[in-house]
């Protein structure tokens, strides 16, 4: 057998695999597995001798087409399509995980400069194949942007507990922004493990995860963070003053860092973030509050109106109060009870100010 003979038996065989996931799709929506008292997955196994294994680019053409078609969950791609949910998150993740493949053409409009002004159909070179990835990971992100947001969950716009745990009342690949600021001392630094894996989850892909932190804590966060999440690019707070002496080091602290992680690339390029800001000095709420005008900033820019920001460490209410003012969907979440109150009390006076 040739080689030319070889890809159209491919195709051919790719065609019958593809058609077979369209009639176990099809058994889902018309009930079939459900009459039969059984979940799709068992149904598939027990029945149809099991999922055929799809190639990566057909996988991810059908998630794709799951996703913006449909609209599914990424839990129900993953049974339809018989992938753990961890696959379907690295497949729409992209460039911050190994499923999604350089060789995977998922753009087949997307031509090399070369062959395009030559007209041959030549194979495309590895840094084209990187393009059309790359021009993928954007359609992805650009449709996620463009969605409404989810509705939020019945409760008070902070929520009193443990963020990991209450975040699991928000769906997959709901959330626009999260704009957190954990603690700073040593014996938090866990919680940027735990950071990570919730808004991996819960982030639209092309999503921005910005948290402010200790000096000393920005390499081990970032690689904690990284482990989950794509990072983007280091950001910072000018501080208004007094400056704090850091007396162990011989140094006057005079800005705050600020980190950026994305879930897998930015949808919108074009908007432009400062990465030096300042803010007034703001302590009315909070001992550790940071200025209501530095949230404002990067709502603003990283979330669309309508959207969903989510803030880990609610404190003050700082961020739930700026994004409430700018017309976005917010959900915090704070452990300490009388933060809780204060800030529950902050919103409401804040909503009640704007009536």
């Amino acid at each position: 057998m040739d080689k030319v003979d070889a890809e159209e038996f491919t195709k051919s065989l790719g065609q019958i695999v593809g058609g077979s996931m369209r009639q176990i799709e099809l058994a889902d929506k018309l009930g079939v597995p459900k009459a039969l008292g059984m979940k799709l997955p068992e149904w598939v196994n027990e029945h149809l001798g099991g999922y055929a294994k799809l190639a990566k680019q057909d996988r991810i053409k059908l998630i794709l087409e799951y996703k913006t078609e449909e609209k599914l969950s990424t839990r129900k791609i993953a049974e339809r399509l018989g992938v753990g949910k961890d696959t379907v998150r690295r497949d729409l993740n992209g460039a911050n995980a190994p499923a999604i493949d350089e060789e995977s053409e998922l753009d087949q409009g997307t031509v090399d400069d070369e062959n395009a002004e030559s007209g041959a159909n030549a194979p495309a070179t590895p840094s084209t194949k990187a393009a059309r990835t790359r021009t993928a990971h954007e359609q992805i992100a650009k449709f996620a942007f463009d969605q409404p947001a989810a509705p939020v969950p019945d409760g008070d716009a902070i929520r009193l507990g443990d963020f990991y745990e209450l975040s699991a009342e928000i769906k997959d690949d709901t959330v626009d922004l999260i704009f957190t600021d954990p603690p700073y001392d040593d014996e938090s630094l866990k919680l940027f493990d735990r950071m990570g894996e919730v808004a991996a989850r819960i982030l639209k892909p092309g999503a921005s995860l910005v948290t402010y932190l200790g000096h000393m804590q920005i390499l081990e966060a970032g690689r904690l963070l990284s482990k989950h999440i794509r990072f983007w690019h280091p950001l910072c707070c000018m501080h208004a003053g007094p400056f704090a002496r850091m007396t162990e080091y011989g140094v006057i602290e005079s800005f705050k860092p600020m980190l950026w992680f994305v879930k897998g690339t930015r949808s919108d390029k074009h908007t432009f973030i400062t990465s030096a800001i300042s803010g007034a000095r703001e302590k009315d709420h909070h001992e550790w509050q940071q200025a209501e005008s530095e949230a404002a900033y990067f709502i603003e820019n990283l979330s669309p109106k309508g959207g969903l920001v989510v803030d880990f460490f609610a404190g003050g209410g700082t961020t739930i109060v700026a994004a409430m003012a700018l017309g976005r969907l917010v959900i915090g979440y704070e452990i300490e009870k009388r933060h809780w109150i204060k800030a529950n009390d902050r919103i409401r006076k804040s909503h009640d100010s704007q009536i």
